[in-house]
């Protein structure tokens, strides 16, 4: 999934969690 910390859906939260690495 994507470089992020923890996301809480996992690859479902990956594009919100993607603002660590602005991918």
């Amino acid at each position: 999934w994507c470089s992020a910390p923890t996301p809480p859906a996992g690859r479902r939260g990956c594009r919100r969690w993607t603002r660590s690495r602005g991918s």
